[in-house]
């Protein structure tokens, strides 16, 4: 969603080839909001597809109610872009 938001904003279709979903909310100006949300679901992402960067497996990294959580978060990240999207269009 973010990177299709990037593209719509820049007009770019080579969107960034980036992980960093706190990067993609930077360079599409969204909201301290968005920031914040991303943040958080961002601290999963290198431990949980790369376990070789802790020294934990990713099922010892986070539990169900981490996934919950990250889950939630993602969910508002996308309202928070449907509504930048919806904004540009109207």
């Amino acid at each position: 969603m973010l990177k299709a938001l990037y593209i719509k904003k820049t007009g770019d279709e080579s969107s960034p080839r980036i992980h960093s979903l706190r990067k993609l909310v930077e360079e599409t100006n969204m909201s301290d909001k968005a920031l914040t949300l991303v943040g958080e679901i961002d601290s999963y992402y290198l431990a949980l597809r790369y376990p070789d960067v802790t020294d934990k497996m990713p099922y010892e990294y986070c539990d169900q109610a981490d996934a919950k959580r990250g889950i939630k978060r993602a969910e508002e990240v996308i309202g928070l872009v449907k509504i930048e999207i919806q904004g540009d269009i109207g």
